[in-house]
């Protein structure tokens, strides 16, 4: 079928890995045996040309130098007679022309001894297209010949040059037989492999073959009797036997099995029935009690907040109420204080501090109070990066925390309750650095500018909340602070719903925590 993907058996797959196998590393060992062969007698030949050139060189030399052509002409015939032998060309070096003289044997006609040419001798009557230079030595390898030049020295002077040109019969005869041995043992080769390479898939896959046919028999069959036939006593043979054994071992088990599920399945009728008009009562009993549980734990659950949420209420009033009368002894002590120690300075700075929190703390407490007795917020426009700062200072966080700021223009204003929004963040800064995992603490306020609503990102790099927690982070006295009593983030949201706002936690981890006010833009 079309886009079906092709699957070979493991014979196929055998064949074929051993009959690649065979074909590679015989036509690897045929080509790695052909260059060595063909190779060393390039070699063989290149030696035996460069030595006759040497010899002719020296025997060539003194005719060259007493300018005896009849003496040259005789060794070069005697060259010629070779078998091999070509051409042979001798040219006369001026001694008083530096100049390099490049020349193409092509040129030369009726042995016209122009161009410095002493004497030159064709076997075949017509010269090679042989192009050299006079001043260096040469080996060209060509399709059918081979030509060799060389420097005729007189001592340290160059005298002469020589080009003898051999042809390649005899090598290309040797290339053409060699090719054909060597083609002749490839073929040899791949059939004696082939032959091998059947009689081993033979060996290997027809006990495999006898196995998997009984397999196929007890699958589509089911019948556990069926036995497989020992072809060999080697290990095939031994996992035949295995195999037998552990069909008989599967039959006697499966004959059991069948017994004990035919009395199972008669027990599991009568206990089903029985089951199942017990679990019919049970359902309806189930399903009757988890309305009833829901009901009366969404009825809890409301009552728990408005309990909570009266004891908050009833709770921060009484201790804003008993608060006044310490801060009213504290501010006398003040007074008496800078009373006593009108000139020293420091003094008098840090007690109108403390004179200063207890102003501010008061005034916290009567907008806390008014707004149990339901007064309205005293809302005005309000720099957000102000506040922040004050919100750091109330709280004593000056050298603790390190502040950054980024919003849509340093001035982002906010419309709110000054003190309440201040006693927002101060309970939040408190927070993150409750939560510090060293100090300094780095808190950081982003503000941005949306259609309606204000929203202000507060982050820091303490341990974050328990994931398990963050459902009940806002929930009125809930706390996992060992010291904590689970007032502030509640307290926090509670004091944003004033504002028509709203908080929430969108990120919490190790690494640090950020919460989300979203608070309108005007009120």
């Amino acid at each position: 079928m079309f886009g079906s993907k092709v699957v070979f058996s493991f014979r196929a797959k055998l064949l074929v890995s051993l009959f690649v196998l065979n074909f590679v590393v015989g036509v690897g060992i045929i080509v790695i045996a052909y260059n060595n062969i063909i190779n060393s007698k390039k070699e063989f030949i290149t030696k035996n040309i460069s030595s006759l050139a040497f010899s002719l060189s020296e025997q060539i030399k003194p005719a060259l130098e007493f300018d005896d052509r009849a003496t040259a002409e005789e060794i070069i015939d005697g060259i010629l007679s070779l078998p091999d032998s070509e051409f042979i060309g001798v040219w006369k070096a001026d001694p008083f022309n530096s100049k390099d003289e490049k020349l193409n044997t092509t040129e030369l006609t009726n042995f016209d001894y122009s161009k410095s040419l002493f004497f030159a001798k064709d076997k075949q009557n017509s010269f090679h297209d042989i192009r050299f230079s006079l001043d260096k030595d040469f080996i060209n390898w060509n399709a059918n010949r081979i030509d060799i030049g060389r420097v005729i020295y007189s001592g340290e002077i160059k005298s002469g040059f020589l080009v003898l040109s051999e042809n390649l019969n005899r090598f290309l005869f040797f290339k053409k037989e060699t090719t054909k041995l060597l083609i002749t043992s490839l073929l040899i080769h791949l059939v004696t492999s082939s032959l091998i390479a059947l009689w081993i898939e033979k060996s290997l896959t027809k006990p495999l073959l006898e196995l998997v046919n009984v397999a196929k028999k007890i699958s589509l069959g089911k019948d556990l009797k069926v036995r497989a036939k020992k072809l060999s006593n080697d290990e095939f043979g031994a996992l035949t036997n295995v195999f037998n054994e552990m069909l008989e071992s599967l039959n006697k088990a499966n004959e059991e099995l069948i017994l004990s599920k035919q009395k199972v399945e008669e027990k599991v009728l009568e206990r089903t029935k029985e089951l199942d008009l017990a679990n019919r009562k049970l359902q309806t009993e189930i399903e009757e009690k988890e309305i009833r549980s829901n009901q009366l734990l969404e009825l809890q659950n409301q009552f728990a907040q408005q309990e909570r949420l009266a004891s908050v209420g009833q709770v921060s009033s009484n201790i804003a109420h008993e608060l006044r009368n310490p801060m009213a002894a504290i501010r006398n002590a003040v007074y008496f204080l800078n009373q006593n120690f009108p000139e020293n300075e420091i003094v008098k700075e840090k007690l109108d501090l403390i004179d200063q929190q207890l102003s501010e703390s008061d005034e916290v407490i009567k907008r806390l109070l008014d707004l149990t007795k339901g007064k309205d917020l005293e809302i005005e426009p309000l720099k957000l990066q102000e506040i922040c700062k004050e919100a750091i200072e109330i709280s004593n966080l000056e050298e603790k925390v390190v502040l950054t700021f980024n919003g849509t223009g340093k001035n982002s204003k906010i419309h709110a309750d000054k003190l309440l929004f201040r006693q927002i963040l101060s309970n939040l800064f408190i927070n993150s650095f409750q939560a510090a995992n060293s100090l300094p603490v780095k808190i950081t306020v982003l503000v941005d500018l949306l259609d309606q609503d204000i929203e202000i990102l507060i982050s820091d790099n303490g341990h974050g909340i328990d994931k398990r927690f963050l459902s009940k982070a806002f929930d009125p006295l809930f706390t996992t602070k060992k010291d904590g009593f689970g007032v502030g983030l509640s307290l926090c949201k509670d004091l944003l719903a004033k504002h028509e706002g709203e908080i929430e936690v969108t990120d919490s981890s190790s690494k640090g925590t950020t919460f989300k006010i979203t608070i309108p833009r005007t009120l």
